[in-house]
C-alpha cells in the first residue's frame, strides 16, 4: 500500500506535509494532522478538500476514506477549527424535533448537535441560520430563500422561509428580533422605492409615479410655506418647471432605473431575459435565482418574469405552465407603484 502526500494548511499561517496511506480513514488522517501542527485532541477540526468537506462518517454511518473524496497525492487539504462559542449557545426546546443529517449551510456534522429541519426539509443549526440571514439582509434582501443544492446538476430548492419561521428556527434573541424587524423593513423600502424627506426624514412614497417635484406636506405645514424637492436627486426643487430640478448633478431619471437598463441577462426557461425585474404592480424589484418562471412579489402579485403578464385571480397565467417559453417583455422603462 502506497503513501502519498498531504498539504495542510490553516493553523497559525503555517504548510505542512503529512505522509499517509492513500487509502487511509479520514479519522486517521486528522490524527496525523492535529499531530503535525500540535493540535490537542479535544480541538474540534474540519478538512476541506476543493469543496468537499472531508467527513469521517458518511450519512449512514460508514467510515469515510481518501478514496471515497478521490484525494490523490500532494492534494492541498484546508484545516477550519470549529471555535466554542463565547457565549450561552442556542439551544432548541423540546417542540424542536432534532435532526443528524448534516447542516447545509455551515455542513457541521457533530453528533448530538443542534440541528433541524425547514420546513422544506433542509437542515440548519440556529447559529448558521442566524448568520446566514444576517448576511443576506447586509445584501439588501428582504426575504429568506433556501439554497439548498443537492448537486451542481440540481436546481436551488429557493423554497421560502417566513420571518416567523426564521425567528422560531434560528432562536433570534430579543436584539436579534429588532435587527432583523428593522433591516427587513429598510431593504423592503428601499426595493419598493419609499425615501426618506431630505429635510423631516419622513418615509414619503409618490401618489403619481410621474412626478419628478414632489412636495412634503409635513415640512410645508411646519414652515407654512411649500417645501419642494426633486424625487430623483432629493435636493430642493430650483426652477419654476416641473421636468428640470436645476441642479446641476441631477440625472433627471429615477435611480432604479439604471439598475433595470444595465442588469446581466440570463437564461430563463431557455428563454434570455433581464436578471431583475420591478413587480408589475409595486414596483420592487426581484432577481431570479432559480428554477421558474412564474413570480410571487410579496405585496400579492403573481406574474411571469419573462412576459410580465400577470395572473388572474385564479393564479392562472396567460403564458402557459410554468416551464414553458413565452415572448419576453423588453426591459422596462418605467418602474410601477402603488
Amino acid at each position: 500500500m502506497s503513501l502519498i502526500n498531504i498539504i495542510a494548511q490553516g493553523v497559525n499561517n503555517e504548510t505542512k506535509t503529512v505522509k499517509i496511506s492513500e487509502e487511509a480513514s479520514i479519522k486517521e488522517l486528522k490524527k496525523r494532522i492535529r499531530e503535525a501542527f500540535s493540535l490537542p485532541e479535544d480541538d474540534d477540526i474540519r478538512l476541506l478538500y476543493t469543496s468537499k468537506d472531508l467527513r469521517e462518517k458518511n450519512e449512514r454511518g460508514k467510515e469515510q476514506r481518501l478514496t471515497d473524496y478521490d484525494v490523490r497525492n500532494n492534494a492541498m487539504v484546508f484545516i477550519v477549527i470549529r471555535l466554542h462559542g463565547g457565549s450561552t449557545p442556542k439551544v432548541y426546546g423540546s417542540d424542536i424535533v432534532l435532526a443528524t443529517e448534516p447542516d447545509f449551510i455551515s455542513l457541521d456534522t457533530t453528533e448530538g448537535g443542534q440541528r433541524a429541519k425547514m420546513p422544506c426539509g433542509h437542515v440548519v443549526s440556529p447559529e448558521s441560520l442566524t448568520d446566514f440571514c444576517k448576511s443576506k439582509l447586509a445584501g439588501g434582501a428582504f426575504e429568506f430563500r433556501c439554497t439548498y443544492k443537492g448537486s451542481t446538476r440540481e436546481t436551488f430548492c429557493n423554497a421560502k422561509w417566513d420571518f416567523p419561521t426564521v425567528k422560531r428556527m434560528a432562536l433570534l434573541t430579543d436584539t436579534e428580533i429588532t435587527y432583523f424587524e428593522t433591516k427587513i423593513n429598510d431593504n423592503y423600502r428601499k426595493a419598493c422605492g419609499i425615501k426618506e424627506c431630505p429635510k423631516c426624514t419622513s418615509f414619503c412614497s409618490r401618489q403619481r409615479n410621474t412626478d419628478q417635484r414632489v412636495k412634503c406636506p409635513v415640512c410645508s405645514r411646519k414652515d407654512r410655506k411649500n417645501y419642494e424637492f426633486c424625487w430623483f436627486c432629493m435636493n430642493v426643487w430650483r426652477t419654476n418647471g416641473v421636468n428640470q430640478c436645476g441642479n446641476s448633478e441631477c440625472s433627471g431619471q429615477d435611480t432604479r432605473l439604471n439598475i433595470l437598463k444595465t442588469c446581466e441577462i440570463k437564461e430563463v426557461i431557455g428563454v434570455k431575459c433581464p436578471k431583475i425585474r420591478a413587480c408589475p404592480q409595486c414596483g420592487v424589484f426581484i432577481e431570479h435565482v432559480d428554477k421558474c418562471k412564474h413570480i410571487a412579489c410579496p405585496c400579492g402579485t403573481k406574474f411571469c418574469f419573462i412576459c410580465l403578464k400577470q395572473a388572474d385571480e385564479q393564479s392562472r397565467y396567460q403564458c402557459g405552465a410554468h416551464n414553458s417559453k413565452c415572448e419576453v417583455a423588453p426591459v422596462q422603462t418605467e418602474i410601477p407603484s402603488r
